[in-house]
C-alpha cells in the first residue's frame, strides 16, 4: 500500500489512554459539560472507553474526574443565575409588534427547573430541599405541635392573605384549653364561626395577632 494511500486513510476516534486526553475531560466536565457531550468531540474517545477508564480505576484520572464532577455541580448553580437573569431573547418583534417571547421564556424556566433538580439530588447536602428543614443534633429544640405552627403561619404578616387565613381557619378547629376566645370564655373553647370572622377583620385591617392565645384568660 502506498504511502498516500495510507494518508488518506481516515483516522478512528483514540482509545489508547492519554494524559492530556485525561485532562481535558475533566477540564471541561467541571465547566459544567456532560460525558456524553464531551465525547461526542471527533478527538475524543467514545463514551464507554472513558467509562472503562473509571472502572478500570486509572490514576489519576479517576480521582481528577471525582472532582470535576464536585465542581460540574458547582457549575451548574452558577448556570441558575446566569439563565435566570438572561433577558435578552424575553421579547421578540413580531410582524412590526414587540411581543413576549413566551416559548424562550419556557424554555429558559426548562433548563432551570432541570438544573435545581440534578443539583438537589447530586448534592442534597447543600442544594436539597430538606437542607433548611434538618435540625442540627446538637442544638435543642423546643417541641413544637400542628396547632403551635398552625398559629405561627396565622399571625405571620410576611405570608399572603389567603395563607394566613386557611392558617388561622384549621387552627380555629383545635379545641385547646389555653385557647381563649370572646366568645366563649367561660369554657376556655373556641367558637370556630365567630374566631375566623374576627381573624378576617382583623387581617383586613392590618391587625395582628389574628389568632389569640392567653394562658392567663386575659382577652
Amino acid at each position: 500500500m502506498s504511502d498516500k494511500a495510507v494518508a488518506k486513510r481516515p483516522r478512528g476516534r483514540p482509545s489508547v489512554y492519554r494524559d492530556e486526553i485525561a485532562t481535558e475531560i475533566c477540564d471541561r466536565v467541571a465547566h459544567g459539560e456532560t460525558l456524553t457531550a464531551i465525547c461526542r468531540s471527533s478527538h475524543m474517545p467514545p463514551r464507554q472507553t472513558v467509562v472503562d477508564w473509571l472502572i478500570q480505576n486509572r490514576q489519576p484520572f479517576s480521582s481528577m474526574y471525582a472532582r470535576a464532577k464536585e465542581l460540574q455541580i458547582e457549575c451548574w448553580a452558577d448556570d441558575l443565575l446566569e439563565i435566570s437573569d438572561d433577558a435578552s431573547n424575553d421579547w421578540m418583534e413580531r410582524e412590526g409588534r414587540v411581543e413576549l417571547n413566551a416559548e424562550h421564556i419556557q424554555r429558559s424556566r426548562l433548563r432551570t427547573d432541570n438544573r435545581k433538580w440534578l443539583i438537589a439530588k447530586l448534592r442534597p447536602e447543600k442544594y436539597g430541599d430538606s437542607v433548611a428543614q434538618r435540625v442540627s443534633a446538637d442544638v435543642p429544640q423546643e417541641p413544637q405541635d400542628a396547632y403551635t405552627i398552625l398559629l405561627q403561619i396565622a399571625n405571620d404578616p410576611t405570608q399572603p392573605a389567603e395563607t394566613r387565613l386557611r392558617a388561622a381557619s384549621a387552627a380555629a378547629a383545635y379545641e385547646r384549653p389555653k385557647l381563649t376566645s370572646s366568645i366563649n370564655r367561660n369554657e376556655n373553647v373556641i367558637s370556630i364561626g365567630e374566631e375566623l370572622d374576627r381573624a378576617r377583620k382583623r387581617l383586613q385591617r392590618g391587625e395582628g395577632p389574628i389568632i389569640d392565645m392567653e394562658p392567663d384568660g386575659k382577652g
